[in-house]
């Protein structure tokens, strides 16, 4: 159950809100062979929750190998490439 101050947002929202991602040092091969295992519920902890059509992504991604690249191609096709 919602509470009445909960603000929900979808992933567009949130990126034309202003959020941008995080400078990363150390970026990650996106060539690199990865296993995809136990994604997050997307509930409790979550700065927004999980949208249901990345969710459901995630969920499709459990148990597969394939590089983080393919992984993230899978995700910006529901996202418009925000991700």
């Amino acid at each position: 159950m919602l509470q009445d101050d909960t603000y929900h947002v979808s992933v567009n929202q949130f990126f034309e809100l202003g959020f941008k991602m995080p400078e990363q040092n150390n970026p990650a091969d996106l060539n690199e062979l990865k296993i995809f295992y136990d994604p997050h519920p997307g509930l409790a902890g979550a700065l927004c929750p999980i949208p249901f059509q990345v969710k459901k992504v995630a969920e499709g991604l459990n148990g597969k190998i394939m590089t983080l690249g393919e992984a993230l191609a899978k995700i910006r096709a529901v996202t418009k490439g925000k991700v």
